[in-house]
């Protein structure tokens, strides 16, 4: 992977083709959890104790691979998040993971640079 520097350091951007395979790899990864929506727990098995054991480690001092964050993603988010998106899920929340949000969501994120910076 290539990085770009900068004059803060490095640069969490990549080059184009690491992007478009990182941006694949993230799609997959919502598409499993979409997939799997109907037989899913709506709520987490785990306490939160042990939810917030997971995360219970200091931050990396250097950029991590992103098959590796989105491994974490998946085994430690996705798999203990209360899944508000699920047909199944009758509450008080709106889901707003519905796919045209999560859709619009990657479409705002890619052009609104002034949040991502600050």
């Amino acid at each position: 992977m290539t990085k770009q520097s900068s004059a803060e350091g490095t640069s969490l951007d990549s080059d184009l083709e690491t992007f478009r395979d990182d941006l694949r790899k993230a799609s997959e990864l919502v598409f499993r959890l979409y997939g799997g929506l109907d037989r899913a727990r709506v709520t987490p098995a785990k306490s939160r104790m042990e939810i917030a054991s997971l995360f219970d480690e200091p931050f990396p001092e250097e950029p991590q691979p992103m098959k590796a964050i989105l491994r974490e993603v998946e085994n430690n988010i996705f798999a203990n998040s209360t899944l508000y998106l699920t047909p199944r899920f009758f509450g008080y929340i709106n889901a707003g993971g519905n796919q045209a949000a999560v859709l619009g969501e990657l479409l705002a994120s890619s052009s609104d640079r002034a949040s991502a910076s600050s």
